[in-house]
């Protein structure tokens, strides 16, 4: 079974805690991992989105960098895990192989929330693709929470990106959560599909409140 060593967990620690984060901290992290655990009997791999929640957000950065934040956490969790077991072996049929995989392509979703970003899902099983769609939603799920919650969320974002200014922050951060709005399921699993009401609720509640913002400056 793969593992992870007290120097990466270490490493982790010091990452999430960085300055410019303040809602991508380990308590994000913490988060995910207690929705995951909640829903442990219904993962296929468990290992494997555990290993994502902790890893998927280890490289963040706004700025022109922040579209490589994805593409950069699946490296440097590639990098820790190859560190902490050099008898890994890459082999389709070897499980620590698969779950190091499956882990890598959940990270790699977080870009943008969607499947669209695994290149062949045919090479998933059915149960790894229901795995990947609990996983984001479990990452997502602040968007369902109460209203309170939902807008200490909003202001944390608003702090991580505090090099843009009012109005281009609100243009930006409004075309994300419309994009959000706009789909036709917000969670993709069955387990994010009692949290789809009030997401999409908090969702228009957020574009609203930005909406007025912008009105009060006028």
């Amino acid at each position: 079974m793969l593992t992870i060593s007290t120097k990466t967990q270490k490493l982790l620690l010091k990452e999430y805690h960085k300055k410019h984060r303040h809602y991508h901290t380990y308590s994000h992290i913490c988060h995910v991992l207690d929705t995951l655990h909640d829903h442990k009997d219904r993962l296929g791999n468990f290992q494997a989105a555990e290993f994502a929640a902790n890893f998927h957000d280890i490289v963040y950065e706004v700025g022109d960098d922040y579209k490589y934040n994805e593409q950069r956490s699946c490296l440097k969790f590639l990098q820790m895990i190859e560190e902490d077991n050099p008898g890994l072996k890459y082999n389709p049929d070897d499980p620590d192989f698969k779950t190091l995989n499956l882990a890598l392509v959940m990270i790699g979703c977080t870009h943008g929330h969607t499947l669209d970003r695994i290149r062949d899902p045919g090479r998933l099983s059915d149960s790894d693709l229901e795995d990947v769609k609990m996983f984001l939603d479990a990452d997502i799920k602040i968007l369902s929470e109460s209203q309170d919650k939902v807008m200490r969320f909003e202001q944390e974002i608003r702090k991580e990106f505090s090099i843009y200014d009012d109005e281009a922050y609100r243009v930006g951060r409004t075309q994300v959560l419309r994009s959000f709005l706009e789909r036709p399921r917000i969670y993709l699993s069955e387990i994010g599909r009692p949290w789809e009401d009030k997401a999409r609720s908090n969702l228009q509640f957020l574009i609203d409140s930005l909406q007025y913002q912008k009105s009060q400056e006028k």
